[in-house]
């Protein structure tokens, strides 16, 4: 990924061709012509799109959390379950969207890892977010 790419700067507006990071091509890993090896896999946490997904679903959660409490529609003695309960249907929600992109090819063990995963970040984000709203 180029630094320029990250925030969305043309390359005639910046002027000058970009540092790339990640691995160097080889001969295994031919370039595509950014700089960046073909095929080369980046870890997740370090992405742009990463950071947006996890602060947008957090103020969707709390967002919708608030709403609920607000409105008294459940009682507050439930008020943790349904934050959890948002934190899943929002998890599942970005978890399908993931796995039913057209343009990737997603394996069995890939759906059965990234569930897992899911379900795990799902419960990140309702911790984050039970702190923000204080329930």
């Amino acid at each position: 990924m180029n630094i320029f790419s990250a925030f969305n700067i043309p390359m005639t507006v910046a002027g000058v061709p970009p540092k790339t990071f990640g691995p160097k091509p080889t001969a295994e890993n031919e370039s595509d012509g950014t700089g960046q090896a073909r095929g080369a896999s980046v870890g997740a946490f370090i992405t742009v799109q990463t950071l947006v997904s996890f602060t947008g679903a957090t103020g969707a959660i709390s967002l919708l959390w608030s709403a609920i409490k607000a409105l008294g529609v459940v009682p507050a003695a439930w008020s943790v379950y349904v934050g959890l309960f948002l934190s899943l249907l929002i998890g599942t929600f970005i978890y399908y969207i993931n796995i039913s992109d057209p343009n990737t090819q997603h394996t069995g063990r890939d759906k059965a890892i990234g569930s897992v995963i899911a379900f795990l970040n799902s419960l990140v984000l309702f911790n984050a977010t039970k702190s923000i709203v204080g329930s």
